[in-house]
This record gives structure tokens, C-alpha cells and sequence, in this order.
């Protein structure tokens, strides 16, 4: 089954789709979207607006599989949605792909072969590999160790630029490892931040108990994350307490030490 898949969003003229998808985007927030029936959590969905801009607008996650709705046939919710900077509009994708049908009525959902998935996340700064569920799109420990060595330099910079950006100060404090990896500070006041690269679109990382135990205990920390950190970076930014009910932890490793003396 293919990962990515064409969904559509209806004028604002008629039931605020836009609006609600450019809130939902700048707040983070998780909307419920209509999908197709074969849709799985995890898959990325292009949201085409008709009406008025006949174009490909944002990019976001399923969140969970598809289920039956009293409004829709099927529904999930948005998550990680991203406004795109520059719209892929009908015109464009009908220059890409001159003899698919669907661009002479653009309305039935769209499940995509590996050839206009690749072509499509391309244009927006995305790479197809990066989207496999098997490779989750690593910060540190999922990827190759240059790989990972790469997207954590590139996190680290993106970083630094989006709260020097914002006139704030920042200070590496990596090799001293508190819990975190920069001091930034403004006016007297400082925060905490440790950094997770993701070269992706989904934000799924490591983290130490260490870091899990700042987010719980210091009111100074946030953890800054970057999507699509070696294409096209996102920062965002969030505070201990919005890390821990944002985001599931699940252990992925054990310390095994022998209770019993032989």
C-alpha cells in the first residue's frame, strides 16, 4: 500500500477548511480530516483545495487509521501539519503528469504510486526514503552514524538561527551534558534547550532519561525540534510539560543488572 495519498479540504466560502487548517498548523493542534478508507496512521496526506486555489496547500500525518463518520464516509486527524510555502497548483501537477486522469477533475482521493509520491514530496522538499516506516527518520541511533552525525549538525544550526532570529543569545552547553544542549537566554531570563533532529516530516527521536528527567523536573526546559532538518528545517519549540503530553515514550533499550550474587 502506498504511504502517500491526495485528500481534499472544502472553501472557506462554505466550511472553513483553510482557516481551520492554517490554525491547526501554527498551533499545533490535531483536527479531525476526511480520508479515504484505506488510509493508515502514519500515511502523508497532500490536502488539495479546490476552490478558490486548485492547488496542493499543506502537507500533514494521518494520525490514526481510517474510521467511519456520521459527516464524512471515512475520517483521521491531522497532525505535524505544514502550510506549504508555495502552493503545487493544478497547473503544475498537470505539467508533471500530463496523462493522469485525475487532473482533469481533481476530486475522488488519490492513492500514489511510488513514482508521483517521490515527485510531488520532492517539490516540497521531501525525499520519499525519508518517509519509510521502517527507517524512522533519525536524530540519533535510527539512521547511519554520518547520517545522524549530519541531521544533528544541521538541527543544531537551525536551531541556533531560529532564537538568535528572535534576539536571544545562545550558548552550548553539549559538552557538559546537563540535560540539554544550549543555553538561550534574553533579557535575563534563560531557557533550557535540548535539540532533536529529524530528517523527515515525523517527529520520532531518542531521548535519555536524563533529558525526560529535565522536561519533568526544570521549568527552564524545552525541547526544540527540527523536521526535514537537511531540506527544508522546522523549529518547534516546546516546553517540559507540552513534551510529555504531546509525545508517547516508548523504551527502546534496558539496563540489565544481576540481583542475585552466585
Amino acid at each position: 500500500m502506498t504511504r502517500v495519498q491526495i485528500v481534499h479540504g472544502g472553501a472557506d466560502k462554505y466550511i472553513k477548511d483553510y482557516s481551520t487548517l492554517l490554525k491547526a498548523s501554527k498551533k499545533q493542534l490535531t483536527i479531525p480530516w476526511a480520508c479515504g478508507k484505506k488510509t493508515e496512521a502514519g500515511d502523508t496526506l497532500l490536502i488539495y483545495f479546490q476552490h478558490p486555489h486548485s492547488a496542493i496547500t499543506a502537507l500533514a500525518k494521518a494520525r490514526r487509521s481510517a474510521r467511519p463518520s456520521k459527516y464524512w464516509r471515512y475520517i483521521t486527524e491531522l497532525e505535524d501539519i505544514r502550510m506549504l510555502p508555495v502552493e503545487i497548483t493544478l497547473a503544475e501537477i498537470r505539467e508533471m503528469f500530463p496523462k493522469w486522469p485525475w487532473t482533469k477533475q481533481p476530486r475522488a482521493i488519490q492513492y500514489l504510486d511510488r513514482q508521483k509520491s517521490t515527485a510531488l514530496l520532492h517539490r516540497v522538499g521531501v525525499e520519499a526514503e525519508e518517509l519509510s516506516r521502517d527507517l524512522t527518520i533519525c536524530g540519533g541511533g535510527f539512521g547511519s552514524t554520518e547520517q545522524n552525525r549530519r541531521v544533528e549538525r544541521a538541527a543544531c544550526k537551525a536551531v541556533t538561527a531560529h532564537f538568535q532570529k528572535k534576539g536571544y543569545t545562545v550558548t552550548s552547553r553539549e559538552k557538559e551534558k546537563p540535560g540539554y544542549d544550549f543555553d538561550v537566554s534574553r533579557n535575563g531570563k534563560i531557557m533550557h534547550v535540548e535539540v532533536k533532529g529529524v530528517s523527515g516530516l515525523l517527529p520520532k527521536f531518542p531521548i535519555t532519561a536524563n533529558e525526560i528527567k529535565c522536561a519533568r523536573l526544570d521549568k527552564a526546559f524545552r525541547l526544540a525540534v527540527v523536521n526535514a532538518a537537511l531540506t527544508n528545517p522546522r523549529v518547534d519549540v516546546f516546553t517540559g510539560a507540552k513534551f510529555l503530553k504531546r509525545f508517547e515514550l516508548t523504551p527502546i533499550a534496558f539496563f540489565a543488572c544481576s540481583a542475585l550474587k552466585e
